[in-house]
């Protein structure tokens, strides 16, 4: 022991970075060791057990009898939608980053792999993929019982955006080619990005699925789930990767979209979807046509990500009234509508007439006591005050192209990593020993969803689930903490 220095003293390590001295204990490196041990296990598990060719479900019983995406699935299928496959691969590739362990790289290119065996003709995806040939006409035969979802009453073989279904696949080619430079990806990502730039309307707008089919809400200008906010996010990534101009220019064509779709005065929102001379319309029998609280903050902080990236301040007009017209629509417990009536600022909901379940005894009602479940007509605890900041600064300050973020090191990132050890520590121990996350859970009825929401059957089964979004939100953590590890070890 170093004369005049305590044990515990001499059990520390000393970091020394320009300007600043701290210590950083030994247990740190001990945890590390231990995060990386365990995201191994359980990625290993998950790759090498639960994986269907490289892709992935929602969730799992145990024994691996009673499988689902969003849908009851079939041991031949995985989802395109996340929490599965597409989420899969980006947390492998933040394992990879983490450690450099190809093991991770090899897990996310299977995840890749097993997409690009599903992407369609037209270059982007459904919302499943069935490996076994024919499976999938006769999944779709029997998936028209569940009454509640109504996408899956009938596939007319075109792609989709919903969901981020087409954005997620196309987001991990992208990132894998950034990473490794590996030509290998180039073939199937062209050809998805290319249906992102054909499916544009003239406008710059985007319909949920492509090549359209007939005239109806799947032909619309769609901003329900993200479509159009999600494709513009798509194409700046690639625009940032590839360097081609032209995803840059289709991008910026979307964001015009959004300041030609704002609502006039005074209700300055946007709605969900919009008929092509430009009306409110309404998109599944659930949602109305109708002005969107949720689909207006998305769009304002889109406007702001396109200013910061041109500095055109067109990108800013649009707001302030936006965020006013929200503001007035705030009720008194702080809740606001999710749709709110065009013309009067009530807000809507749907409910079930009845109790057949059916989509014919659905209504609107006034009444958000009334609103069905499952779906979320209501925002509590309803704020715009960090739009309203945001924009604040922006539209008062002098516009320069922000720097890309970089990492935190030093003792920054040690702060980060020791805020984050009590969820380490529970991560890790509640990983069983053949590399599982298991949850409880009652198994699903024969119906699956009734009025919108799930129906169980049976008894609760413990540790009886493996969920594949605990595994992507546990194994993105851990990584997450082994890279501020790293970073707070660099000079």
């Amino acid at each position: 022991m170093i004369k005049g220095m305590s044990k515990v003293m001499c059990m520390m390590l000393l970091i020394i970075c320009p300007g600043v001295i701290y210590v950083k204990a030994a247990d740190d490196s001990q945890l590390k060791t231990e995060a990386m041990e365990a995201m191994k296990k359980a990625s290993r598990f998950y790759y090498g057990t639960v994986s269907t060719k490289g892709g992935y479900l929602f969730e799992y019983t145990v024994d691996m009898k009673h499988r689902y995406g969003e849908l009851p699935a079939l041991e031949s299928q995985i989802w395109v939608q996340d929490p599965a496959t597409p989420g899969v691969g980006q947390v492998y590739l933040d394992a990879y980053e983490a450690t450099g362990d190809d093991f991770y790289l090899e897990a996310a290119d299977a995840a890749a792999r097993a997409l690009v065996r599903g992407q369609l003709e037209c270059g982007g995806w459904n919302y499943l993929i069935d490996f076994k040939a024919g499976s999938v006409d006769e999944w779709y035969k029997h998936a028209g019982i569940y009454t509640d979802f109504n996408e899956f009453a009938h596939f007319d073989g075109n792609a989709t955006f919903d969901d981020r279904v087409t954005y997620g696949p196309t987001m991990l080619l992208l990132r894998l080619y950034d990473l490794t430079s590996d030509p290998v990806y180039l073939g199937p990502l062209d050809k998805a990005l290319n249906l992102v730039l054909d499916a544009q309307y003239t406008g710059g707008g985007w319909s949920q699925r492509y090549p359209p089919v007939g005239t109806g809400y799947d032909t619309y200008y769609t901003f329900n789930d993200d479509v159009i906010q999600d494709n513009i996010d798509l194409l700046l990534n690639a625009y940032k990767i590839l360097g081609f101009k032209k995803y840059l220019d289709a991008a910026l064509r979307g964001a015009d979209f959004i300041i030609l779709s704002q609502h006039a005065g005074p209700q300055y929102g946007w709605g969900l979807q919009y008929t092509h001379d430009m009306k409110l319309a309404w998109g599944r029998i659930f949602e109305p046509p109708s002005l969107c609280s949720s689909a207006t903050v998305r769009n304002v902080n889109t406007l702001m990500d396109i200013y910061l990236y041109t500095g055109d301040r067109r990108y800013l007009e649009p707001i302030p009234k936006a965020l006013d017209w929200m503001d007035s629509n705030v009720m008194p417990d702080g809740s606001i509508g999710v749709f709110i009536e065009e013309g009067t600022n009530r807000a809507m909901a749907a409910m079930y007439d009845g109790d057949s379940g059916s989509y014919d005894s659905i209504k609107i009602t006034y009444d958000m006591q009334e609103a069905m479940g499952g779906y979320g007509y209501v925002m509590n605890n309803f704020s715009t005050k960090r739009e309203r900041d945001r924009y604040n600064t922006l539209a008062s300050t002098t516009w320069h192209k922000p720097d890309e973020p970089s990492a935190p090191t030093g003792e920054k990132a040690q702060k980060l990593a020791s805020s984050m050890e009590n969820d380490i520590h529970h991560i890790i121990d509640s990983l069983d020993d053949m590399g599982r996350w298991t949850e409880d859970g009652r198994l699903y009825t024969e119906r699956f969803y009734f009025k919108n929401e799930p129906e169980y059957t049976g008894p609760d089964l413990k540790n009886g689930w493996l969920r594949t979004q605990t595994f992507i939100r546990n194994i993105r953590t851990l990584a997450r903490y082994i890279r501020l590890q790293n970073s707070a070890e660099k000079p």
